[in-house]
């Protein structure tokens, strides 16, 4: 797994990191690893499924029901569409 540190302080990018793809145990635990150490994993440049995003998100522990309907929810800096909220 490639990376690149954010700061000297707080956060690792992953580098040709694919979300879409299942990890291996290996490669889960190294994700994890990742951020106990950097307590911030970025992956840019990707457009997961709702299934993608979950399924990524497990590798960090058990999801949380959130929504009425017993559905997850996410965060992120982007709108419908893709374009970035300002």
């Amino acid at each position: 797994m490639r990376t690149r540190p954010l700061s000297d302080v707080l956060g690792v990018e992953l580098l040709d990191f694919d979300v879409t793809k299942t990890l291996t145990p290996a490669e889960a635990s190294e994700l994890r690893r990742l951020f106990v150490e950097h307590h911030l994993v970025v992956v840019r440049g990707q457009n997961p499924s709702k299934e993608d995003h979950d399924r990524f998100t497990g590798y960090f522990g058990p999801l949380a029901e959130m929504l009425a309907n017993g559905d997850t929810g996410y965060i992120s800096n982007t709108v419908a569409g893709g374009v970035p909220v300002k």
